[in-house]
C-alpha cells in the first residue's frame, strides 16, 4: 500500500473489523462471501452490460477499496483512483439443462472457496454465462465487508438505469452518493456512554449457556465444501406473510413475532427461561444525512434477550419483548464486542451463537431493458454456528444457514422445521400460553412418545422365591451355585433356604418386614437372600466392608426385625438392638428345620430389597424395589438375550450393588449355574481372568471401570482363555465405546456380544439395551444406549416436562414396571423424583438426573449426569470426553477427569491418569501437550496426575474421593515466568500496551488476559511489522502464550511458510476455539 497512489486511507467501521477478523482466521471458510445469480431472457447487450457494470465501480469508492492490515499495525481501508472490472463469459450452449445445473453448482463452489484477495480491488466477480441464444445467467459474488443486502439492492437498481442508457446510447448522470467513508466517520463521532448504562442494565445477570450441541458432532467434511451450510424452506415464506394479520391485530411487528418464534424455539434447544440471540439489520443512522444512498456495509447486531415465561399469555408476551427490541434499538450503534464487556462475560466466551436476520432491505430489482428476469438466488454465510435469515419478500425463502463443523444437515433440517411449527401454530392461535406453543409437529411428537416407546405387557409373575422354587423343581440337581471348591445344587439351596426361612419366621420374620443382611460375598449371600424372601419379608444387604457408620445409618433408617451375619462379619458389624442370626453359629438350629418353604401370603407387589445409594444429603437413601420390579426385569431381558440353562454367570458385584440383583436372578431363574466371585478376586484381573477362563464364563458383568482393567491383563494372555464368553454386560457407568478398541481389536464383537445397559437402581437395575459394535468405535457417538427394555418407556424432557428434539439433550426420565415402589422413609424425596407420567395416565416415572440425546434412529447417547458436567469459559464440558482422548495415549492405560474447583465459578480440571511408573516423569507437560493437539484448550486440565491404578469403590465404580487433590504449588503455566529473550520481551510488550496490562509473562494466554478477536487482529499487526514475519490470526489462536508465539516468530522458514513447522511449534490440528465467534456482526 503506497498512500501517495491512492485516493483515500481510512479505518474500518466495527461491522467491517469483524467480517476481516473471520475472512482471516478462516480464509478459506466460504463465510462473508455473498453470492448471487440472475436468469434473463432477451437480447442482452454485452457491451453495455460491462460498461455499466465498470461505471458502478468508477462511481462508488467502496468497490475500488482494498483492505490492509498488516503494513501500519491495524486495519484500514484504501480506495484506489483506477480500478477495472474484468467481467468473463462462458459459453454453456453445448451443454443440456442438467449438465449447466451441474456447471452452475460447480462454479458456485469453487467461488466460495476462493474468497477473495482482501487487499486487491475490486472487490467483486461477475461472470456471464450464455445458456441459449437468448438465455443468460450472471453471477455476482463479492465479501461482505464491502457491501450489504440494502447496498446491493442500490447497486442493482443503479446498474439496470445504467444498463438502459447505454443499450440505447444515450448518456445519463445518476445522483451523488454519499461515500462509505463517512459511515465510518459518523461511528467516529459516536458516544458510547447512554449504551453502556442501557445495555449493562439489560444484560445483568445473563449467564452465557453452554455451546449448543444437537446430536453428536458431525463427521468431517470433504476440503472442498465451505464450512457453512444452509437450508432453505419455500414454505416458510408464505407462513411469514401470514403472520401479518395476527401482527395487525395485536399491533405487533412480524419483525417481533419471528424473532421471539426463534427465541421460544432457542429457549426449548437450551432448556433454559432465559436466552439471548443476536438481531442483525440494516443501519442507516437518521442524523446521517443521505444514508439511504451509501454503498457498503452498514448493518449492527444486537442482543435481544427474552425471559420466557411459560404461563404469561403469548401476546402479552410479544408486546413485552416488542417493546424491549424498540428501546433495545435506541443504543444499537455499538461495536459488537463491547455487549461482552458490559455484560461482564468473560473474554473468550461467547454471549450468543446465534443470528436472526430480518432482511427488510428492499428485494433487489432487474427489470434490465429488452430482457425478462426468469429467477435469481442469493446465498450469503455469516460466521455463526447457526443464522436465521427471513426475507419478508416473497420472492427469496427463508434459510437456516449452519456451521457444518457444528451441525449436521438433518440437525438444521429439524431446527427450520421446528421454527416452522412455532411460526404456523402463533398465526392459527396467538391467544394462548407461551408455553402452550408447539413446536415439534405432530408426527414427530408422535415418534418420540409413542413410536419409541413401543411395550410389550408382561404377564403378571409369582414372587422371586417361587420362581427358584419352580426351577429347583425341574432341575434339582444342577448346580446353582459355585462357591470355590463348594457348589450348591438348585435343591440343595432350595432346602437351605428353606430351612433358613423358617428359623427367620420363628424369630419374628414376616410379610413386610426387613432383615437386613451382612455377609461376605459367597453362597451364605445366595442361602441368606433366598430365605429371607421366603418369610415373606424383604432383605436390607450390608456392605461389611463399608464404614461402620455408614452400616449404622442404613440400620436405624431401615429399621430391620432381624439382622443375619456369619463368622468372617462378625467383628464388622455394626451395633445392633434387634435379633441377630448368624449362619455359623445358629447353623446347628437352622440345620432342624423342615425343608419345605413356609407359605406366606404375599404378592409380587411386596418388597424384595431396599437397597442403599448415595444421598445429596450425605445420608445414605433406601430404594424400596418389589418382586415384580425384578420378576419382569429378567423377563424383559430374555427378550433382548439369548440366555440358557447351560450357561455361567458371575456374581461380580456387590449383593448391596444393584447390578448383583441382575447378576443372580439372571442366572438362578434361567436355571443357569452362579460363580460367586471374591473380594479379592474381584479386585484382582489377574485372578478375575483365570476365574473367567476356569470356570468357562459366558455371562459377565462389568462396570467400564473394571473392564478397562480386565482388558489390560487379557492382552497379555492367549485369546482362547475367554473364547467361553458369549456376553459381556456394561452396566453401573458411563461406557465410552471407543475403550473397548483393544478388546474388538483382539476379539471381534461376534463373540461375545459387548452389550451396554444403562441402568438407574430406582429403576430396577437395567433400563435400556444395546449391542455394540465394531464399526460404532470409529462413531462419534461416545456411550449409545440403545433403546428401552421392551416393557419401559423411557422420555427425554426439558425443565418444563416437554419433550426434547432428536439430538437435543434431555433429561432421562423411566415409566413402565420397573419404576420401584420409592425412597424408604423419604415421601418429599420419593414425589420430587417419582412423577405422575403425563404421557400414560396412570403410569409413574422416574426422574433420573441423567442427561441424554436421541439420535437419528431412536437409539439415545447418554451424555453423563447433569452434576458431572462442568462448565468452563461458558463452554460444557464432559469430562468422559477428556477422558476418552488420554485413553488414546500410548503410555496411558485409564483415566479419570475431574473438577478440582478451588472456588464456585472457578472450574479447574484434573486428570488422573494410570501409566506405568516408568513414564510419569515429564507426563505432565507430555500429556497437556498431547490434549492441546486433540481438544480446545479449554478442555486441557491444568492439573495432569500420574497414578499407579485408579481406586475402585466396593461396588467396582471409581472412587472419586480417593484419589489425591492436586498439589497446591501452581503449575508452570499458571506461574508467572518473565519472558527470556528479546522475541518474547518484544511480544509481551506489545501485548501489554494493547491489552493494557502492567506485566505479561512467557506463559501467559493472551486470551486468558482479556484478549478478544479485535485486539488480536491488531496484536498480529504489530508483531508483523516488529519482526518482519508473515504472521496470521491463526498463529495467535494456535500459539496462544508468548513462548509459543516466540517460537513462532523465531522459526527460520516462517516468512514463507506453508502452515507447519519443525518440532515443537508445528501447528496444531484446528479445534472448536469460539473466542472470536462475537466479534463480527452477521
Amino acid at each position: 500500500m503506497k498512500p501517495g497512489q491512492l485516493e483515500d486511507v481510512y479505518e474500518l467501521a466495527p461491522i467491517q473489523e469483524g467480517m476481516l477478523f473471520h475472512s482471516l482466521l478462516d480464509p478459506n471458510s466460504g463465510v462473508y462471501v455473498e453470492q448471487l445469480y440472475f436468469t434473463l431472457r432477451g437480447r442482452l447487450d454485452v457491451s453495455a452490460f460491462r460498461r455499466a457494470w465498470q461505471s458502478l465501480v468508477d462511481r462508488h469508492p467502496i468497490f475500488r477499496t482494498g483492505f490492509h492490515w498488516a503494513e501500519v499495525g491495524k486495519s484500514l481501508q484504501a480506495v484506489h483512483p483506477d480500478v477495472t472490472l474484468h467481467i468473463p463469459e462462458r459459453d454453456w450452449r453445448d451443454c443440456d439443462p442438467r449438465q449447466q445445473d451441474e456447471r452452475h453448482l460447480r462454479l458456485v463452489r469453487q467461488q466460495r472457496r476462493e474468497g477473495f484477495d482482501l487487499q486487491s480491488p475490486p472487490l467483486m466477480r461477475i461472470e456471464l454465462v450464455r445458456l441459449d441464444e437468448e438465455l443468460y445467467r450472471f453471477f455476482w459474488s463479492f465479501p461482505h465487508i464491502v457491501m450489504d443486502g440494502w447496498s446491493f439492492g442500490l447497486a442493482l437498481q443503479e446498474f439496470a438505469t445504467l444498463y438502459a442508457a447505454y443499450a440505447q446510447g444515450s448518456q445519463i448522470t445518476l445522483p451523488q452518493a454519499r461515500p462509505y467513508r463517512d459511515y465510518v466517520g459518523w461511528w467516529k463521532q459516536q458516544d458510547y456512554t447512554p449504551a453502556e448504562k442501557y445495555w449493562r442494565d439489560a444484560l445483568a445477570g445473563f449467564e452465557p449457556p453452554a455451546a449448543l450441541e444437537i446430536g453428536p458432532p458431525p463427521e468431517p467434511g470433504s476440503d472442498d465444501e465451505s464450512t457453512h451450510g444452509y437450508v432453505p424452506d419455500s414454505s416458510l415464506g408464505g407462513v411469514v406473510r401470514d403472520l401479518q394479520s395476527v401482527a395487525q391485530q395485536h399491533r405487533l411487528t412480524v419483525n417481533t413475532i419471528v424473532q421471539g418464534a426463534w427465541l421460544l424455539l432457542l429457549s426449548r434447544y437450551y432448556g433454559r427461561d432465559d436466552v439471548i440471540s443476536g438481531a442483525t439489520s440494516t443501519h442507516r443512522p437518521s442524523d446521517l444525512a443521505g444514508a439511504q444512498t451509501i454503498v457498503g456495509p452498514m448493518l449492527t447486531t444486537i442482543p435481544v434477550r427474552a425471559r420466557v415465561e411459560p404461563d404469561e399469555h403469548l401476546v402479552t408476551w410479544f408486546d413485552k419483548l416488542q417493546s424491549a427490541m424498540a428501546e433495545a434499538r435506541e443504543h444499537d450503534g455499538v461495536p459488537l464486542h463491547l455487549f461482552n464487556q458490559w455484560a461482564g462475560v468473560p473474554s473468550g466466551t461467547p454471549l450468543f451463537e446465534t443470528d436472526l436476520a430480518f432482511e427488510n432491505a428492499p428485494a433487489p430489482e432487474m427489470a434490465l431493458h429488452g430482457t425478462e428476469m426468469l429467477d435469481f438466488g442469493y446465498d450469503g454465510r455469516p460466521h455463526y454456528p447457526l443464522t436465521m435469515v427471513v426475507f419478508p419478500q416473497e420472492d427469496l425463502p427463508p434459510r437456516l444457514i449452519y456451521d457444518r463443523r457444528r451441525f449436521d444437515h438433518e440437525a438444521a433440517a429439524r431446527i427450520l422445521r421446528h421454527f416452522g411449527t412455532l411460526l404456523r401454530n402463533i398465526a392459527e392461535n396467538p391467544d394462548i400460553a407461551v408455553r402452550d406453543v408447539e413446536m415439534m409437529p405432530g408426527d414427530e411428537r408422535e415418534l418420540l412418545l409413542h413410536e419409541w416407546n413401543r411395550t410389550v405387557t408382561q404377564q403378571a409373575e409369582p414372587c422371586l422365591h417361587e420362581l427358584f422354587t419352580a426351577r429347583s423343581r425341574d432341575a434339582p440337581e444342577a448346580v446353582a451355585v459355585v462357591d470355590g471348591d463348594d457348589t450348591l445344587t438348585y435343591g440343595e439351596l432350595e432346602q437351605r433356604a428353606n430351612q433358613l426361612a423358617r428359623h427367620l419366621v420363628d424369630r419374628g420374620a414376616a410379610p413386610g418386614h426387613r432383615v437386613a443382611l451382612c455377609v461376605e460375598r459367597s453362597a451364605h449371600t445366595l442361602v441368606g437372600i433366598l430365605g429371607v424372601l421366603k418369610t415373606g419379608a424383604c432383605y436390607v444387604p450390608l456392605e461389611p466392608n463399608q464404614p461402620e457408620e455408614r452400616m449404622s445409618r442404613i440400620l436405624r433408617d431401615a429399621d430391620p426385625t432381624i439382622l443375619i451375619n456369619h463368622r468372617q462379619t462378625a467383628d464388622r458389624t455394626p451395633e445392633f438392638h434387634g435379633l441377630v442370626v448368624s449362619l455359623d453359629s445358629d447353623a446347628g438350629t437352622i440345620a432342624t428345620q423342615e425343608t419345605s418353604a413356609p407359605a406366606p401370603e404375599i404378592t409380587s407387589d411386596e418388597l424384595a430389597y431396599i437397597i442403599y445409594t448415595s444421598g445429596s444429603t450425605g445420608n445414605p437413601k433406601g430404594v424400596s424395589v418389589t418382586h415384580a420390579n425384578v420378576v419382569r426385569l429378567v423377563s424383559a431381558a430374555g427378550q433382548r438375550f439369548d440366555f440358557r440353562d447351560d450357561d455361567v454367570w458371575t456374581l461380580f458385584h456387590s449383593y448391596a450393588f444393584d447390578v448383583s440383583v441382575f447378576e443372580m436372578w439372571g442366572a438362578l431363574l434361567n436355571g443357569a449355574r452362579l460363580v460367586v466371585v471374591p473380594r479379592d478376586t474381584s479386585r484382582s484381573p489377574e485372578a478375575l481372568h483365570e476365574l473367567v477362563r476356569d470356570r468357562a464364563v459366558t455371562v459377565f458383568s462389568q462396570t467400564p471401570s473394571a473392564f478397562r482393567s480386565f482388558v489390560d491383563i487379557d492382552s497379555e494372555r492367549d485369546t482362547t482363555e475367554t473364547s467361553s464368553l458369549r456376553y459381556v454386560i456394561f452396566a453401573g457407568e458411563y461406557l465410552d465405546v471407543r475403550s473397548l478398541r483393544p478388546w474388538t481389536d483382539r476379539h471381534g464383537d461376534q463373540r461375545p456380544h459387548l452389550i451396554n445397559m444403562y441402568g438407574i437402581t430406582e429403576t430396577t437395575v437395567h433400563t435400556t439395551f444395546h449391542r455394540v459394535t465394531a464399526e460404532e468405535l470409529e462413531s462419534t457417538v461416545r456411550s449409545n444406549i440403545g433403546r428401552p427394555l421392551p416393557d419401559l418407556r423411557t422420555y427425554l424432557l426439558d425443565h418444563h416436562q416437554r419433550p426434547v428434539p432428536i439430538g437435543v439433550a434431555g433429561e432421562l426420565h423411566v415409566a413402565g414396571p420397573g419404576v420401584a415402589r420409592g425412597y424408604h422413609n423419604l415421601p418429599e424425596q420419593t414425589r420430587q423424583r417419582f412423577l405422575p407420567n403425563p404421557f400414560e395416565p396412570g403410569e409413574r416415572m422416574y426422574r433420573s438426573g441423567d442427561m441424554a440425546r436421541y439420535l437419528d434412529n431412536g437409539d439415545m447417547e447418554v451424555l453423563g449426569r447433569a452434576d458431572f458436567q462442568i462448565k468452563i469459559r461458558g463452554f460444557r464440558v464432559e469430562p468422559a470426553e477428556i477422558e476418552s482422548v488420554l485413553r488414546e495415549h500410548e503410555h496411558v492405560r485409564d483415566a479419570i477427569v475431574l473438577d478440582r474447583s478451588r472456588t464456585a465459578g472457578d472450574a479447574r480440571l484434573a486428570a488422573y491418569v494410570v501409566a506405568d511408573p516408568a513414564h510419569h516423569e515429564g507426563m505432565q507437560r507430555q500429556l497437556r501437550e498431547y490434549l492441546h493437539s486433540r481438544v480446545p484448550d479449554y478442555m486441557v486440565p491444568p492439573h495432569v496426575i500420574p497414578v499407579n491404578e485408579l481406586p475402585l469403590t466396593l461396588n467396582g465404580k471409581v472412587d472419586r474421593a480417593a484419589l489425591p487433590a492436586p498439589g497446591t504449588s501452581r503449575d508452570a503455566l499458571d506461574e508467572y515466568v518473565a519472558p527470556r529473550d528479546e522475541t518474547e520481551r518484544e511480544i509481551a510488550r506489545i501485548w501489554s500496551e494493547l491489552l493494557e496490562l502492567q506485566q505479561v509473562g512467557a506463559h501467559d494466554d493472551f486470551f486468558e488476559l482479556g484478549g478478544h478477536s479485535l485486539l488480536g487482529t491488531r496484536v498480529v499487526s504489530r508483531l508483523r511489522l516488529t519482526f518482519g514475519k508473515e504472521l496470521t490470526v491463526r498463529d495467535l489462536f494456535d500459539h496462544r502464550t508468548v513462548a509459543e508465539l516466540a517460537l513462532v516468530v523465531n522459526y527460520e522458514g516462517s516468512e514463507q511458510r506453508s502452515g507447519s513447522a519443525p518440532g515443537p511449534i508445528a501447528a496444531r490440528p484446528r479445534v472448536a476455539h469460539r473466542t472470536g465467534a462475537q466479534e463480527a456482526s452477521k
